[in-house]
């Protein structure tokens, strides 16, 4: 076995940490300073379909915290994964972020492989 074949196996690692950090950092920011992200989804064109209330913010907060400590926790990642691919499009379409698109991909990615090494069976299975 050699060295790329030994670092494969962190890779779901290597993308479910990074986007929970990020969910709980945003989560986190949202229950400090509500008010930026009141003022980024009046500013949508989708503001009349959200009501513009501290309650709403807390709740996305809340969800994402909740989306980043299960995915650092690697709990339900699957699930979990899914759950943060539509809050990424719905970020994506609302706060009009494209880039945020890369993490929508890495969670749709980690959304099908959950924690598993796709390398590891196949690498099983040709010896």
């Amino acid at each position: 076995m050699n060295a790329l074949d030994k670092s494969r196996r962190y890779i779901p690692f290597l993308l479910r940490a990074p986007l929970g950090l990020i969910f709980l950092v945003f989560g986190i920011e949202k229950f400090i300073a509500p008010e930026a992200t009141l003022v980024i989804i009046q500013a949508s064109v989708f503001a009349p379909l959200f009501p513009s209330s501290d309650a709403m913010i807390y709740l996305i907060a809340i969800v994402e915290s909740l989306v980043g400590l299960l995915l650092l926790l690697s709990i339900q990642t699957r699930k979990t994964a899914l759950l943060a691919a539509v809050l990424l499009l719905n970020i994506i379409l609302i706060a009009q972020i494209p880039q945020d698109i890369v993490l929508l991909f890495v969670a749709l990615v980690l959304s099908l492989l959950g924690d598993e090494n796709p390398w590891e069976k196949s690498a099983k299975s040709s010896r």
